[in-house]
């Protein structure tokens, strides 16, 4: 379908459609497109465009795609007057982290924010926060990212470095999402950035989403906090914990074309980037011996030898599969349920404060984070097998070269990106 686009006219794309710049130019959340260019834009997804020529498209439309055009400029003048006021701000870094409810245009208003700073010739950088629903980097990380072209959707932007969480919910390790986010932005400092923006997740009102959101801002100590908001003032319990503390606070109103998502689409969306972390994988072993054990028992302590192995099934009267001694933690790998009864007694038969048992099942289709040996995140794996007795584990990976540190992740995961169980953290 040919579309003619007068300029100033705007349009909104819903995907999953495919649009072709055939004449003119278009800006997409700031950044300026122009002919042969093209914009993608996937299912569950919206993308705002405006003529800033007179333009022709040419449009294909995929299943349940449709388009608008709205009466006016569906970049909303809050985020504009936002941006005017970031860009103004003389500070180095400059550090914008970027709070909200789930589906109020956080993702959105980044993308046109870093858009805009990068057409005034800062490097700037993108913090992805948000494990459920990444934009830089596959589900379960934090993603760091560069803007090096003018970029559409977020995940466009370069990626630099992650850092494995391990779960799609910070819920059980608050802990990881801070030292992942002040680690990568270390990083972004270190390779020179004048603005690095930090989205978040939509996790905001209960007792835990507002110990992570204060808890990560003292820690990234910002410069500016944007608010996004659906109704005025409904993140008036956040701002108050900071608007004494000199830190610059603005808020900015949910865009009216915004696309609203399920907790099925959301589902469904981590199953695509799932699949596209995946492409290509193969089957790798790896030595327990030979990495770095990060969130997890299994394979940092040393196996125990035969002698104790009959011992411990003598005590539990079923049969080890694996067994392995760190300091005052034995780790069992069994099928059988130990009773509370049984690990009082392995506590004082081999003189250890905790036993930890896991079943071999958990193992199967476990979602690990791989790493180089300077902790730079190489990409995620499947264990699909394992032979204990020699510590071996064998994971589906598209990862190569040298692997120096795994992490142990909370989520089982198929060969085809569906999510299939979730256990709790330091669980093997």
């Amino acid at each position: 379908m040919r579309v003619i686009l007068e300029r100033d006219k705007p349009l909104i794309l819903y995907g999953p459609i495919k649009a072709e710049i055939l004449k003119g130019a278009i800006e997409a959340f700031g950044a300026i497109l122009k002919k042969g260019e093209k914009v993608e834009v996937e299912e569950y997804f919206a993308v705002p465009i405006n003529a800033i020529e007179d333009s022709k498209l040419d449009i294909n439309f995929g299943e349940g795609s449709f388009i608008s055009q709205p009466a006016e400029d569906p970049i909303p003048k809050s985020w504009r007057e936002a941006v005017d006021k970031i860009s103004k701000i003389d500070k180095k870094p400059l550090r914008v982290t970027v709070i909200g409810d789930i589906d109020t245009g956080k993702t959105g208003f980044i993308t046109f924010l870093v858009n805009k700073l990068f057409q005034r010739g800062l490097k700037v950088f993108v913090l992805d926060t948000d494990t459920g629903q990444s934009e830089i980097g596959p589900p379960t990380t934090i993603g760091l990212g560069i803007i090096d072209r003018p970029i559409f959707r977020l995940s466009k932007a370069r990626f630099i470095d992650g850092f494995f969480i391990g779960s799609t919910t910070p819920a059980d390790v608050l802990d990881r999402m801070i030292t992942g986010s002040v680690r990568l932005l270390r990083k972004a400092e270190n390779l020179g950035a004048d603005v690095i923006a930090i989205n978040t997740t939509g996790w905001v009102y209960d007792r835990n989403g507002r110990e992570l959101k204060i808890s990560k801002i003292l820690a990234i100590d910002p410069s500016v906090i944007v608010f996004t908001e659906e109704e005025e003032g409904e993140m008036n319990h956040l701002k108050r914990a900071f608007d004494k503390l000199g830190i610059e606070i603005i808020s900015v109103e949910k865009p009216k074309y915004l696309r609203e998502r399920s907790r099925e689409n959301r589902r469904l969306i981590r199953e695509n980037k799932y699949k596209l972390e995946f492409q290509n994988a193969k089957e790798i072993e790896i030595s327990l011996d030979d990495v770095s054990i990060l969130y997890g028992f299994l394979g940092s302590g040393e196996p125990l030898d035969e002698e104790a192995m009959i011992k411990i099934e003598g005590i539990i009267r079923g049969k080890i599969l694996y067994a392995e001694k760190t300091g005052i933690t034995l780790l069992l790998v069994t099928h059988k349920r130990i009773s509370r009864e049984e690990k009082i007694d392995l506590r004082h038969a081999l003189s250890v404060r905790d036993v930890i048992v896991v079943n071999p099942d958990h193992l199967k289709n476990l979602l690990i984070g791989i790493y180089d040996k300077s902790l730079n995140f190489l990409g995620l794996g499947i264990i699909t097998d394992y032979d204990l007795s020699n510590r071996i584990l064998k994971v589906f990976t598209r990862v190569e070269g040298e692997i120096s540190a795994i992490a142990f992740g909370h989520i089982k995961l198929d060969a085809n990106g569906k999510e299939i169980e979730y256990l709790y953290p330091w669980s093997c």
